[in-house]
């Protein structure tokens, strides 16, 4: 068997080595490290153009970083369980999604996206690295301490066999309305959205510096769901509701086609964070 060693300097620099990669000499990735060098693998394979060969070649985590989620959803707690997983070669397909960010970042993650709290607690205790695991203990407390609140608005696609259970659609058709509730309008450069402007679905009317569609996102594996909608908002609502009040059907779900629900109601979530 033969091995090849590729170390990283610095952040990045595993997207780099396997969107260069010669997919013909190799049988085999393993990582050996955290969560943040298996992501980084990932974009680097998924954003060639040959993604759609590269998405074949299997991959393994060795656990040698601060949380190491992926090694230990897989099983695989320690370098001496994960290698004795290498050896028996058991391959299993595992789900990948994509995440859009306006106006033109795809990227892809296959264990979890995270935001508020969640996020910073790790993002913000990148000092602490030494400490292992313990600095999230750390960020998680800090950030309790903080007492903030993060906003967000939340919309998804149901099975469709609770879509067929009503012949009523979930959410308004209603996309004349160019804007979410409380959304700006903000112009970027032309080469991210088409100058600033584009085609809201389901109308012949220009949106300007409001939306930006979904094929101006790099080319990647299939968007099913998100290519239902056309287009995205460019921007994020600047205002919220105040508490107890209810947004309406024609702003905050214009973008969405019939069946997608959107939450309306004002609601608090919590995040519990489980020790290995």
């Amino acid at each position: 068997m033969s091995l090849t060693s590729l170390v990283t300097q610095h952040p990045g620099h595993a997207t780099q080595l396997l969107h260069e990669l010669n997919l013909a000499a190799v049988d085999l990735l393993v990582f050996v490290g955290g969560d943040g060098t298996v992501y980084e693998g990932l974009q680097g394979l998924l954003t060639r153009p040959d993604w759609d060969v590269a998405r074949h070649l299997p991959l393994a985590h060795v656990p040698g970083g601060s949380g190491n989620g992926l090694a230990h959803s897989c099983g695989l707690r320690d370098p001496a369980t994960a290698a004795f997983a290498i050896c028996k070669g058991v391959v299993s397909p595992m789900d990948v999604a994509s995440v859009l960010q306006p106006p033109n970042r795809r990227l892809y993650m296959m264990l979890l996206a995270t935001y508020g709290m969640m996020s910073n607690l790790d993002v913000g205790t990148e000092q602490l690295r030494w400490m292992g695991d313990t600095r999230f203990a750390l960020g998680a407390l800090w950030e309790i301490g903080k007492n903030e609140s993060y906003h967000a608005s939340i919309a998804w696609l149901p099975p469709a066999e609770e879509r067929q259970q009503t012949s009523q659609p979930c959410c308004s058709d209603n996309r004349s309305n160019g804007a979410l509730n409380g959304s700006s309008s903000s112009k970027g450069p032309s080469h991210d959205h088409r100058n600033g402007s584009s085609s809201a679905a389901g109308t012949g009317t220009d949106v300007e510096g409001q939306y930006v569609q979904i094929q101006d996102f790099p080319p990647g594996p299939d968007l099913p769901l998100l290519q239902q909608l056309g287009h995205l908002p460019l921007t994020v609502p600047q205002q919220q509701p105040a508490p107890g009040a209810i947004t309406t059907s024609s702003s905050s779900s214009s973008i969405f086609p019939p069946g997608w629900q959107v939450m309306h109601e004002p609601c608090q979530m919590w995040s519990l964070i489980n020790p290995p």
